[in-house]
């Protein structure tokens, strides 16, 4: 695991889950050093949330070990969003009105060149079609990863929540 953050902290474990650290806000994260075998993959994981927080925390896939692209299933309590671009100037892609704590997973479906966000096993209806010209997929963009955010948009100092179980693997529908 390689950390990057946009704080003068790190990404903890915390109660055996990847936690927020300090009180900056703004974003940590994680980075998995070994990558998939092909570009249909799926990154999903427990995400623990704080149920007040408008400050999102979730998953990475396609993501490149210099950090210059990463895919990015962000959930906070009320809302999922698909991101994509470099950790510190990201573009919202997609957005669906599910949000909230649960195992949540973001699969590539490469037949149909889409990304599809799944919360406990059933699809959400948050999806991102017609991606290839926005990302790069190959041998090097098979990696992903965890991020969590801290915000005071609405209440002061307020750290996403805590993520556990991620696996990122290839896939096959």
């Amino acid at each position: 695991w390689v950390p990057f953050s946009s704080t003068a902290n790190q990404l903890q474990i915390s109660q055996n889950k990847a936690a927020y650290t300090g009180t900056t806000n703004g974003y940590q994260g994680a980075l998995y050093v070994r990558r998939c075998a092909g570009d249909a993959n799926r990154v999903e994981g427990n995400l623990y949330l704080t149920n007040l927080a408008t400050a999102a925390e979730g998953l990475l896939i396609h993501c490149d070990r210099e950090l210059t692209q990463q895919v990015f299933l962000a959930v906070n309590a009320t809302d999922a969003e698909i991101y994509s671009g470099p950790p510190g100037s990201m573009t919202q892609r997609a957005t669906h009105t599910t949000g909230g704590a649960g195992k949540w997973a973001l699969t590539y479906d490469e037949v149909n060149d889409k990304y599809i966000a799944e919360k406990d096993g059933v699809a959400t209806g948050l999806e991102w079609t017609s991606v290839s010209t926005t990302v790069t997929h190959g041998e090097n963009f098979r990696f992903g990863g965890v991020r969590i955010e801290r915000s005071t948009v609405v209440l002061v100092g307020i750290n996403a929540g805590q993520i556990d179980n991620w696996t990122l693997r290839d896939y096959v529908a």
